[in-house]
């Protein structure tokens, strides 16, 4: 009859009221089924998955899960912001010319190994 009074809208727990209740079964103070009535909780299998998710995970288990799809990464990288003095646009001008370099040193190299390759064969 008490668990019937806890049906209702879904209820979220925190996790140190998570972690109450958990301690109170492992104590030995109640049954998850007691616990449930005792603490209000419409269902059991909720005490015992938040005792499996403290065994595997501790306190972390006990936490709440992000709801939702993930969030995606863009597809492309952020553009750094505008450069505010002519320093920094020179020094940023510096690192795109870097890059550039490294990048063309590279295809360089691949163009000599296939050239390698093709004389080798």
């Amino acid at each position: 009859l008490n668990g019937l009074a806890v049906l209702g809208r879904k209820q979220t727990y925190s996790p140190e009221f998570k972690l109450s209740v958990i301690q109170a079964v492992k104590n030995g103070l109640f049954s998850t089924e007691k616990a449930c009535l005792y603490f209000g909780i419409a269902n059991s299998g909720v005490v015992s998955q938040w005792l499996k998710a403290f065994e595997k995970q501790g306190i972390n288990g006990l936490l709440a899960k992000p709801k939702g799809p993930p969030t995606m990464k863009s597809k492309y990288p952020k553009m750094p912001p505008k450069p505010k003095t002519e320093e920094e646009r020179l020094r940023y001008r510096i690192l795109e010319l870097e890059a550039e370099v490294d990048y063309l040193k590279k295809l360089r190299e691949l163009n000599q190994q296939k050239i390698a390759k093709k004389l080798s064969s």
